[in-house]
């Protein structure tokens, strides 16, 4: 501590910052609660006057009461983490910062709507690919819009305008479109350059192991090691969690989903069923037609 003359008077002065602690609801530096509002207490000293104050990275601040033992009440959150600083600040502005990071989970019992907002319910196009676009809401934020195929069985996540938003838009750019008929012949020169095609599929046994997919491996991510054509796998265990008998019998399914060889699709028409999705006549071939041309062209 030093004097400093004001106005005649000798006045103190400090250089040093006040001590300060958090410590309820605890004393380290996470604290995980799911109620939507927390108190923060703990000590403080000085040699000179004090006040305390808060402040949420998320929004709001203000004063705690009391000082060498000091409270902030109620301070709201919100979902997810909350960094909450208190700061001591003396006389001559010298100030002490105690941090605490606050997870907030709200026991959420809402579910989340969406809605597509192009292209409209029900309508066809001739292009192999068609963009999506809607609206998400949710009471605590939206943080994810997914897509899936069900007939390609492709998918993904969209892009939203307002991550954590109560209400955001979203879209999904340029998506496969499944043509549903009798066949279809992909080899035409019309529909090569824009078929569909199985990446993760190649004809026959591709490495050569005996083995859905790699042997003793999860290609798909299923659950199901190996699995056959009954959906059990190597473990004797069954999609179900059942007991059941592994017959090893789709040693050519690169992709370990259940069907051998569909590097184009699979014809679930034919019997027995293939991975052959020609059939002759072909309109399929011909509806399909239009969507490569539009889609190359």
């Amino acid at each position: 501590m030093s004097n400093v003359v004001s106005g005649g008077t000798i006045v103190p002065s400090e250089f040093d910052a006040p001590s300060l602690e958090i410590t309820s609801p605890t004393h380290v530096a996470n604290f995980a609660t799911t109620s939507n509002n927390v108190t923060i207490s703990g000590l403080a000293s000085d040699a000179s006057q004090f006040s305390i104050s808060w402040a949420n990275n998320r929004g709001g601040s203000g004063s705690a009461t009391g000082t060498t033992n000091w409270s902030a009440s109620n301070i709201p959150l919100q979902s997810g983490v909350n960094v909450i600083t208190i700061t001591a600040t003396d006389q001559w502005v010298n100030v002490s910062t105690d941090i605490l990071n606050v997870n907030y989970s709200a026991n959420d019992n809402t579910l989340p709507a969406v809605t597509v907002t192009f292209p409209a319910n029900n309508s066809t196009t001739n292009n192999s690919s068609i963009d999506l676009k809607g609206t998400a809401t949710d009471n605590l934020g939206v943080v994810e819009v997914s897509w899936t195929n069900v007939t390609t069985g492709g998918g993904g996540k969209a892009y939203l305008s307002a991550l954590n938003a109560t209400s955001t838009n979203w879209n999904v750019s340029s998506q496969i479109v499944a043509v549903i008929d009798t066949g279809i012949d992909y080899t035409h020169e019309d529909l090569t350059a824009s078929m569909w095609k199985n990446e993760d599929e190649f004809a026959g046994d591709s490495n050569g192991d005996n083995c859905a997919g790699v042997c003793n491996v999860d290609d798909d991510a299923d659950g199901l090691i190996d699995e056959d054509s009954n959906e059990c796998g190597r473990n004797g265990i069954n999609s179900s969690g059942q007991s059941c008998t592994w017959i090893n019998d789709l040693e050519q399914d690169d992709d370990e989903n259940g069907y051998e060889n569909d590097i184009y699709g699979y014809d679930f028409g034919d019997i027995p069923k293939d991975a052959d999705p020609k059939d002759d006549p072909e309109p399929a071939s011909f509806c399909s037609g239009f969507g490569a041309w539009n889609f190359c062209g």
